[in-house]
């Protein structure tokens, strides 16, 4: 069935994981969370679609988790990587202080935006037809595979090293709601 599928883009990445594995022993890997950071696909797509839509589907009623992550904290865990012979060989997940769901995660942009929007629960099968339907659209606004993505929660696992391992304190999602809000108004 279509909506037992995994996303196209996990599956690559965990099939890219296996080959680097298989040919460079030593590498490490990194498994960031949803990243954010100026012009994202994330918070700037749905603020378009906020400032566009009095309606946001909540794929999946909105209970994906995501533990978002600033590219600038990346940024920062990678060259820690670079720095450090002792990661070789080992997997790190990059994610931010916090856990929100997908539903919170509109809640907080609405918030930050000071605008207000009905959040419509969409059930995944519902979107997976939707987004087969817009697929068919130059550059789809959903595709079956973003939708997919939303069945399997983003977080570090607590298996793995992460940046507070590296020494980087990563910074909570809320300051850059908070810039990028006054970077909307002025923009």
């Amino acid at each position: 069935m279509a909506n037992t599928l995994p996303a196209i883009s996990d599956r690559t990445k965990a099939e890219g994981e296996h080959a680097v594995r298989e040919v460079f022993p030593q590498a490490t890997i990194v498994r960031p969370s949803l990243t954010y950071g100026e012009d994202d696909h994330f918070f700037s797509r749905f603020a378009a679609m906020i400032r566009s839509s009095p309606v946001l589907p909540l794929i999946g009623g909105g209970v994906t988790k995501f533990q978002p992550v600033s590219v600038v904290d990346m940024t920062s865990g990678l060259a820690e990587l670079l720095k450090r012979p002792d990661t070789a060989g080992k997997t790190y997940e990059f994610g931010g202080p916090q856990v929100y769901s997908f539903k919170e995660l509109l809640e907080l942009l609405l918030s930050a935006l000071n605008r207000q929007r009905v959040l419509l629960p969409v059930p995944f099968a519902l979107a997976e037809i939707q987004a087969g339907l817009l697929e068919l659209l130059p550059n789809a606004p959903l595709t079956r595979d973003q939708v997919r993505l939303l069945k399997t929660d983003k977080v570090v696992s607590g298996l793995e090293p992460t940046l507070g391992d590296l020494g980087v304190q990563a910074r909570p999602l809320e300051q850059f709601l908070t810039a990028f809000r006054d970077s909307t108004v002025r923009g």
